[in-house]
């Protein structure tokens, strides 16, 4: 199993949440199943 590389991750949310996509946080996390306390955790980084 090919482990996961988080800044990659979290880069590409990041990209996904930034204009001019403007993906919520609640879309990004059903879309990834990545829990919106921890996307909201990486935002605020």
């Amino acid at each position: 199993m090919k482990p996961i590389d988080e800044q990659a991750v979290q880069a590409e949310i990041h990209k996904r949440m930034s204009p001019p996509n403007r993906e919520t946080v609640a879309e990004s996390a059903r879309s990834t199943g990545i829990t919106t306390q921890t996307l909201y955790n990486w935002r605020g980084q």
